[in-house]
């Protein structure tokens, strides 16, 4: 029986019954299995095993008309589904079942786009706890902040509508063992940031605009507007196991390279030092056209490969980009008008925990 979920069928049918027996029934008979969890909870009293799978609804609580049945893939990787290849039946889900094993880590990005995770409203939930095998979790709803033993989700609300009925894409990751302290400890939290630009965010007397001041890793950028005016950030919050409050700032970078003097007062992307990522993004002139870092220190728990070569990614208008799993962003360049396309530099980062 899902965690969180009323009493159906794995309930009132397939439980265990008392001790000291601890035994499923010999038969059950079901006439509609195309509802709800019949179809996923009698397959698992057959076999008696589960592979891991993530199922859509059309409706919250996990209840009438399956949408989507994702197969989840294998410890390490990724998969997405999208309405526009016909993975997901139509935008309709409501409510999303988990079906164990599923490793803590385990995280599932839910959006209102078929192609960008940020250009409409996102969900983003990870598993806090591992869900053991043949056990169930319901994510009830779409619409909201989640925080419960098992699970953690950052809502974030883009645009006239939520995800909850707009569902059009949907990437799932599973750590490796390798990687699922970066999932659990170092992207803790993870969610995508309000917008901000040279006139929205933190703005200050001066014409500059922060970023949200959550100074944690980030791992990835929407930019959305004519020359990538407005971004958000994929970014983890101050509980991540990295997080130090002490940082540099850099100078400004932009498409334009300025020397006067032999004095860079320009170049076209900023790098953080040994063992720093960038926690925050400054804005400044029109359409962002000049950019800051703010470079933190990580704290003794973490440990960044600055010898490693970094990985590169672009944002054009109306897109996201991330880094790869392990990653974070340790630094950002741009070109073309307006520093219309932004580039996010990524290093690998390693949980040390001490």
């Amino acid at each position: 029986m899902p965690a969180n979920h009323p009493p159906r069928l794995h309930h009132s049918c397939a439980s265990w019954s008392p001790p000291p027996l601890f035994r499923y029934p010999n038969f059950i008979s079901v006439d509609w299995v195309n509802r709800g969890d019949a179809l996923a909870i009698l397959e698992d009293i057959h076999t008696g095993v589960s592979d891991p799978l993530v199922k859509l609804f059309d409706n919250q609580n996990c209840l009438h008309e399956n949408v989507f049945e994702a197969p989840v893939p294998a410890a390490g990787g990724w998969a997405q589904y999208n309405t526009g290849n016909s993975d997901i039946r139509n935008d309709e889900a409501e409510s999303m079942m988990l079906r164990g094993p599923l490793p803590a880590g385990t995280r599932i990005h839910l959006a209102g786009h078929p192609a960008y995770l940020a250009q409409e409203s996102a969900l983003v939930i990870t598993l806090k706890q591992a869900i053991p095998s043949n056990q169930f979790y319901c994510i009830t709803r779409f619409n909201q902040d989640w925080d419960t033993a098992v699970v953690k989700g950052h809502y974030t609300k883009i645009g006239a509508d939520g995800v909850e009925g707009k569902v059009s894409r949907m990437r799932i990751e599973v750590p490796s063992s390798a990687t699922e302290k970066y999932y659990t400890e170092i992207t803790k939290d993870l969610g995508w940031t309000g917008v901000f630009s040279d006139d929205k965010g933190e703005c200050t007397d001066d014409g500059r605009c922060r970023s949200e001041p959550l100074d944690a890793p980030i791992i990835g950028l929407h930019c959305s507007g004519n020359h990538c005016d407005d971004k958000r950030l994929l970014q983890a919050s101050r509980a991540s196991a990295c997080y130090s409050e002490h940082y540099v700032l850099s100078p400004f970078f932009s498409e334009e390279e300025v020397t006067v003097g032999g004095i860079s007062l320009f170049s076209k992307e900023q790098h953080c030092g040994a063992n720093r990522y960038v926690g925050r993004v400054i804005c400044k002139d029109s359409n962002c056209d000049n950019m800051q870092i703010l470079c933190f220190q990580t704290s003794s728990k973490c440990q960044i490969d600055n010898d490693a070569v970094k990985v590169v990614r672009g944002i054009d208008d109306n897109q996201d980009n991330y880094c790869d799993p392990g990653a974070i962003v340790t630094g950002m360049g741009c070109e073309q008008a307006y520093c219309g396309k932004v580039y996010i530099h990524c290093s690998p980062v390693s949980y040390i925990g001490l």
